[in-house]
């Protein structure tokens, strides 16, 4: 098969498997960050590169999709959603120019034909099309960093491919844009600042007998990529994210981020293989200490792997690199640096590239040509109908929350997001019973205490619910909630300095949760438990 025909099969497949994603609307994350966000909707593009447009991040290349889709569509989740559908689309693509020119470049048609390595390359595309681990990064549309990202790193590394084979002014104009491809990558995600390890594994292949050249051509890499941890690092601190989940050395011991951090590889590797009850928010516990049973078998396992990828950098370099492109794109993500959740679908988006690449080698190497087709198509339609079917739990935010709640019961997020739909569709009973799953197994959980003074203040009992709100506080003194309802509540009992005092912390606070206010204040209780 020619390489337009893979082209135009693989842009069959996502729109096949990914196409029911225009049928979802806004989730979670989507109402806080993007929808009626004013440095999108007026395209604000001052705003968008000279500030935080969401409040948080600095990544002014997705920010100014954001704007661009607003631009076209206005509130309409559809255009957002197709957009995401395009970008996912096109990075398909570029991975399989990218598959071909890195087994070119690593001379596997030295042992197979050009028919061979351009099959490796499109199975190993095809099956990263459809994967169901993708479904997140698809469907939601806050993950559109993600996209950006990795859509510009694919293209940087495959501009390093280029200007290795090439010669005179392409090689400087391929590296410049390699370089350039880099620096867009990182500001869509952050967590792109591993791209210097991957270029570095190209460089010393290529220059086998030259390593300090090989180091000296990553050394721009490396530079960006720093400038770039210190800016996000720098900005993370001072709009709270870092504060808000910990750092490497606050919580806890730098050693018990490590055991977790070992057994993150495996997690993964177990929802690649088999991808079922996909959550976005995994109630999961790790081995806290790296003498537990899980984390030295972890530890072993992954040490082994790169222990292999070493051995095999000779005789079989494919495989070394992509054992090493693993290990390298998944440090951001292993909850060494602060991430909220641990794990998460959309964190192995980056990093799972390797496992398509090998697995679609070891078919194609192993099988005879039916076999291989079989074997494909079986794991093509298995893994596409499991991604049509996750990117329905997508449609709506009780969609969502509900199939978290069933796979994730002991997700406190579950719990807390299916009590406030539960609470606001008058399901009183039942959303105190989510608060309480959810105090329950995070005691910083301050919603139960909250909703319990919300019903007193809506019957206008004031002093009963300060109470309340007191002790939700207790458990989070920055709980955005309770301090605009006890600034109202201060206010309804004409205590106006205190008031102004609640108010004043509400606007001072580095939570951007305020959607949550809106549906709170316009809610008139059918009835109080």
């Amino acid at each position: 098969m020619k390489q337009w025909h893979h082209l135009i099969t693989l842009s069959f497949l996502v729109g096949v498997v990914f196409g029911n994603t225009l049928l979802n609307g806004f989730v979670w994350d989507d109402f806080i960050f993007l929808v009626n966000n004013p440095a999108y909707t007026g395209f604000k593009v001052k705003n968008i590169w000279f500030s935080l447009a969401n409040g948080v991040e600095y990544l002014p290349v997705r920010d100014m999709s954001y704007a661009l889709d607003y631009a076209l569509w206005g509130n309409n989740p559809l255009g957002f959603h197709l957009t995401n559908l395009l970008l996912y689309g096109v990075t398909v693509l570029f991975l399989y120019v990218f598959f071909c020119e890195l087994l070119r470049f690593y001379e596997c048609e030295q042992s197979q034909d050009s028919r061979t390595a351009n099959q490796i390359a499109f199975l190993g595309a095809a099956l990263f099309a459809v994967h169901p681990l993708h479904s997140e990064i698809v469907s939601f549309i806050t993950c559109r960093n993600a996209l950006l990202s990795t859509l510009f790193f694919i293209v940087s590394c495959h501009c390093c491919l280029l200007s290795l084979r090439e010669g005179g002014r392409n090689r400087k104009g391929l590296y410049a844009a390699g370089l350039g491809s880099f620096a867009f990558s990182l500001l869509a995600k952050a967590t792109s600042i591993t791209l210097p390890f991957v270029v570095l594994l190209l460089h010393l292949r290529h220059y086998r007998r030259e390593k300090v050249k090989a180091l000296f051509l990553t050394l721009p890499h490396g530079l960006l990529a720093l400038v770039a941890l210190a800016l996000h690092t720098s900005i993370a601190r001072q709009s709270y994210v870092f504060s808000n989940h910990g750092s490497i050395i606050d919580g806890r011991t730098i050693l018990s981020k490590m055991a977790v951090a070992v057994q993150i590889p495996l997690f993964y590797l177990q929802k690649f293989l088999l991808p079922l009850e996909l959550s976005v928010e995994y109630d999961t516990q790790f081995a806290p200490s790296l003498a537990s049973p899980r984390a030295i078998c972890s530890l072993v396992l992954l040490a082994a792997a790169i222990w292999l990828a070493v051995r095999w950098r000779k005789t079989n370099p494919v495989a070394s690199f992509c054992v090493g492109w693993y290990v390298f794109t998944l440090i951001p993500v292993t909850n060494l640096f602060p991430t909220h959740p641990i794990v998460a679908d959309r964190y192995v988006y980056l990093p799972s590239i390797a496992f398509f690449f090998l697995i679609a080698g070891l078919l194609v190497r192993l099988g005879r040509q039916v076999a291989v087709s079989v074997a494909a198509l079986g794991i093509i339609l298995v893994w596409g109908g499991l991604s049509m079917q996750q990117n329905r739990v997508w449609q709506s935010n009780k969609a969502l929350w509900e199939h978290t709640a069933r796979v994730s019961p002991g997700s406190p997020e579950a719990n807390i997001h299916m009590g406030r739909i539960s609470f606001l569709e008058g399901k009183y009973d039942q959303a105190f019973g989510y608060f309480d799953a959810a105090r329950r197994l995070n005691f910083g959980s301050p919603e139960y205490d909250f909703f319990r003074g919300y019903q007193y203040f809506v019957r206008q009992d004031y002093r009963e619910a300060i109470p309340w709100f007191d002790r939700s506080l207790t458990r989070d003194p920055r709980f955005i909630e309770a301090l605009y309802f006890k600034g109202c509540v201060h206010e309804a009992l004409g205590a106006a300095e205190l008031a102004s005092n609640y108010f004043r912390q509400v606007l001072q606070s580095p939570e951007p949760d305020f959607m949550s206010l809106k549906p709170l204040a316009k809610k008139k209780l059918g009835g109080s438990q």
